[in-house]
C-alpha cells in the first residue's frame, strides 16, 4: 500500500454484521480481515456477515479463506462478484461475472471445501493465460 494510502476501515457494524471500506487495499488483506471479523462474530453469536467493498486485485481461492473457518468448526459461505466478462450460450457480448464462490463445512475427517467460478474458468486463471501468454511471445 502507498505512504498516502487510507487503512481499510469498518464503516458500519452490528453484533452479527460488518462493512469493510477497503480504500482500494489489495482483497486478500482485506478478505482476511473480514474472515476474522465474521469468525468472532460467529463465536460469540452463533452468525456472523461481513461484506466488503472498494478493494483492487482478484480474490484468489475463497476456498482458502472458507477452510480457515471450517477448521474453527463453523460453516463459511464466501461470494464475490466480478466484472462482465463471460458471454452467456449463444452471445459474444460478455454480460455475466466469474462470480467465485467458496463454501466450507466441518467434519469429523476435516474440512470439506468448495471453492468454484460460475464460469468455465475463473477470473485469476484468466488473468494467468494472459500472463503466460504475454511471457511465452517475449521470449520468443
Amino acid at each position: 500500500m502507498a505512504e498516502d494510502a487510507e487503512p481499510m476501515k469498518v464503516t458500519h457494524e452490528t453484533k452479527l454484521s460488518a462493512a469493510i471500506d477497503g480504500t482500494t487495499t489489495q482483497i486478500m488483506l482485506v478478505l482476511a480481515e473480514a474472515t476474522r471479523i465474521a469468525s468472532e462474530k460467529a463465536k460469540e453469536h452463533g452468525f456472523g456477515i461481513v461484506g466488503t467493498c472498494n478493494t483492487s486485485t482478484s480474490t484468489g481461492a475463497l476456498g482458502y479463506y472458507c477452510k480457515k473457518v471450517a477448521d474453527e468448526g463453523m460453516i463459511a459461505i464466501c461470494m464475490a462478484q466480478s466484472p462482465e466478462f463471460v458471454a452467456p450460450a449463444g452471445s459474444s457480448k460478455a454480460i455475466f461475472g466469474t462470480n467465485p464462490i467458496g463454501v466450507g463445512i466441518p467434519s469429523a475427517e476435516g474440512s470439506m471445501v468448495l471453492d468454484m467460478a460460475t464460469s468455465a474458468y475463473s477470473w485469476f486463471g484468466v488473468l494467468e493465460a494472459r500472463d503466460l501468454s504475454c511471457c511465452a511471445r517475449v521470449l520468443s
